[in-house]
This record gives C-alpha cells, sequence and structure tokens, in this order.
C-alpha cells in the first residue's frame, strides 16, 4: 500500500521547492521534501546570487516579484536571518524595449524613477546607459545557496521532514485521487532506506528538466513540454579603476529592440557590443560585476540547448556599455538554469500533481512567492477570497501554441 505519513510531498529541494515545503509546513500541512543529492551537495543550479527586481514585461511576474518582496520579509522576521542585501538595479533600452516595463510597474502601483540615458550616465558614470532607464528603488540581491538552507531550516522547525538523498523514480496517480511516490532506495544521513513508496494526497514536483520523466505516467501530463537545461555563459569582469565606488555601479538589464539597436550602430559609432539577447549585469563589490546574457527561450524547432553567446561578444559589450569595467581582466563562469520553450513559468495542477518548472535564473529571487503559489495548488489557498490569477504560468498555453 505504500508509506502515508503525509498530505502532501514536495519533489525537489532548490530554492523553489524548498519555499514550498516551507510554506505547507507554516500552514501545518504534513509535507515531505525530497531532493536527491546529499545534503552538502544539494546547491542551487544557477550560482550565487540573484537581484530581486519588481521591473518585468508582464503584470504577472511584477505581482509575483511583489509578493516575493512581502513573504522574504516574513521569512526575514520569522528566522532572525535577513538574507536581502539592498541593491541600485535599473532597466535600461530604448523606448520601445522598456515600454512593456514600464506599463507592468505602473498597472501594479510599483514605484520607479524614469531616466533618461544621460542622466543615468551621470549617477553611475561606470556604466553607458540607452534612451530610457527605470530605476527601482526596492531591488535587492540575495545569495541563492544560503536561500535553500534557510527556508529548509525554517520548513523543519515548522515540523517539515526534509530528506537528502532521496532520488524519487517516478509519480504516478492512485484510484482515489492521491499520487504515489517511488522512492530509491539509498544511504542518507539517516542511514539506509530500501526503496519504497509514499502515498500522499498532492504532489509538488519542483525537480527542473528531470519533471516530465517524473510525470510521465500521470494522465494529462503524457505531452508535458520539455523542460531543458539552458547553459548561459556569464563573465566576472575587473573594475578598471580599484577605487571606484559601488555607487559607480549598478546591477542592470539592458532590454533589446533589434530595430532600434541596428540603427544608433551608427549614430553612436559602435558596431559591436549591441546584444542578440537581453543582457543583465550584477555588482560584485570591490571587484567589478559580473555581465552574461539573459537566459534564452528555448528554440522550439530544434534540439539544441539554448546557450548565451560566447566571451568575445560579452568583451565586445563591455567595450561598448561599461567603460569602468576592464574587457580584458575576465573570469569566465558557466551557469545552468532550467527554462520552457516560451521562457516562461510554469505552475500550474493536472490531477494531483501540481508542477513548479521553467524558473530559469530568478528562482531564489522568487521563492517565497513561488512556494506560496505551488502550496496554493496543492492544498487550496491559505485565503480563498485572495487566490492568485495563475493564467499566465499554466500548462493551457502551450497546447495553443502547438495547435
Amino acid at each position: 500500500m505504500g508509506e502515508r505519513a503525509y498530505e502532501v510531498a514536495v519533489v525537489g529541494g532548490g530554492a523553489a521547492g524548498s519555499a514550498t515545503a516551507w510554506a505547507l509546513a507554516r500552514r501545518g500541512v504534513p509535507v515531505v521534501l525530497l531532493e536527491r543529492q546529499a545534503a552538502d551537495v544539494a546547491l542551487p543550479e544557477t550560482g550565487d546570487e540573484q537581484i530581486v527586481r519588481l521591473a518585468h514585461p508582464d503584470v504577472a511576474y511584477v505581482r509575483l516579484a511583489q509578493s516575493a518582496h512581502a513573504w522574504w520579509a516574513t521569512l526575514g522576521s520569522e528566522s532572525g536571518e535577513e538574507l536581502l542585501t539592498p541593491v541600485a538595479s535599473v532597466e535600461h533600452g530604448p523606448v520601445r524595449a522598456v515600454r512593456p516595463v514600464t506599463e507592468a510597474l505602473l498597472a501594479c502601483g510599483a514605484p520607479f524613477e524614469y531616466l533618461t540615458g544621460p542622466e543615468a550616465g551621470e549617477r553611475w558614470p561606470g556604466m553607458r546607459f540607452d534612451d530610457r532607464v527605470i530605476v527601482q528603488p526596492s531591488a535587492a540581491r540575495v545569495d541563492a545557496r544560503r536561500t535553500v538552507a534557510l527556508l529548509q531550516r525554517q520548513a523543519v522547525a515548522h515540523g517539515a521532514t526534509v530528506r537528502h538523498g532521496a532520488e524519487v523514480l517516478a509519480v504516478t496517480a492512485t484510484e482515489d485521487g492521491g499520487a504515489r511516490v517511488r522512492v530509491a532506495g539509498g544511504v542518507s544521513e539517516s542511514g539506509y532506506t530500501p526503496e519504497h513508496e509514499l502515498v500522499v494526497g498532492a504532489v509538488v514536483v519542483a525537480a527542473g528538466a528531470a519533471t516530465a520523466a517524473l510525470v510521465d505516467g500521470v494522465p494529462g501530463l503524457e505531452h508535458l513540454p520539455e523542460i531543458r537545461v539552458a547553459r548561459t555563459e556569464p563573465a566576472r569582469f575587473a573594475a578598471r579603476d580599484a577605487s571606484l565606488r559601488g555607487e559607480e555601479w549598478v546591477s542592470f538589464t539592458h532590454h533589446v529592440d533589434p530595430e532600434a539597436h541596428a540603427e544608433a550602430r551608427g549614430s553612436l559609432g559602435v558596431d559591436e557590443g549591441y546584444p542578440a539577447l537581453a543582457v543583465d549585469g550584477r555588482h560584485v563589490p570591490g571587484v567589478g560585476a559580473v555581465v552574461g546574457h539573459r537566459v534564452p527561450a528555448q528554440d522550439a524547432e530544434t534540439d539544441a540547448p539554448a546557450t548565451s553567446a560566447g566571451p568575445d561578444v560579452l568583451r565586445a559589450y563591455v567595450e561598448a556599455w561599461l567603460p569602468g569595467l576592464d574587457p580584458e581582466r575576465v573570469d569566465p563562469v558557466t551557469r545552468t538554469a532550467t527554462t520552457t520553450p516560451d521562457g516562461g513559468f510554469l505552475v500550474d495542477r493536472v490531477g494531483p500533481v501540481v508542477l513548479g518548472a521553467g524558473f530559469g535564473g530568478d528562482g531564489a529571487a522568487l521563492a517565497p512567492a513561488l512556494g506560496q503559489l505551488l502550496a496554493d495548488l496543492a492544498v487550496g489557498p491559505a485565503d480563498p477570497l485572495d487566490a492568485p490569477d495563475l493564467a499566465a504560468f499554466t500548462l493551457a498555453r502551450f497546447a495553443t501554441v502547438d495547435a
């Protein structure tokens, strides 16, 4: 029959899965978090730090970020540990490219400052900016590894069980509407455990690229869109002048409008350095900045993994746009992140299975809010009158695309 000691099982102990276990445990739900890696190697896939920003070109994502800020405050108050470090953060680009971000922020009542490129350049002299700049006063930097560790500690403090070294082999539906989770045998910190099954009311699968294979036997999920691993290749560039203060730098996203950038090449005399994809940059205190292309959406017509451009393109970009950095003093970094075919989040429920995938490089930044959404789908909203609109994140949009 299987072991039935929990109401919900969460598969995947990354940021989103750990936040889900925390959210459920806070509500008094018996929950177990299953992570295949041992505790000392179960690290987030996206690297050390992420930027918590409100600015997104879609209202649903802005509202999710606003919710994340509120839940970050709750997590900090509850644990006595503050993970967010306030930082300046901007979005910039041609007017046409940043207009969706501006409109989404206005629709959500999110505060921001609107500058011209020259005005922003005076404020941050180590950088150059495109036509329009959106400055976010409430952005912050968060350490992804510390985030996962804290969320798991707080989940346990509220009564959750966290199992490392627990590899899930398959998830299937039971006849009574619940789920059966088959877990491989193995050695963990609690000793040897034979292969066994957990029977639960619902299972949250936040297992990245392994998601589709795990739920293939669940009716309705036979044709789940593939969740792929996108490889990004950012680089850490040193500051030209060691005396530059942190105030000369700002975390940023440079948005792309191909037509506007093609026209701008001639007016600025820049032949290279315009990105084919949006570019993200993050200030590294005492060093300079990490610069890389934003995780791209997959090419639905090919099986090739999505990747960012190479180091030569990044050097050209730094030369054109970041005069305070030395394009020759560079330390390449390779990171991976999971993406859906359209690059958006997947948050939905089919039968007893709740899906959380495709969070790219934002999984830790938005983790507290993502955990609440996934918990809502697993056991119902904590406040039925305040249930979020998940239309932007559901499976239905992929059916529309495929049709």
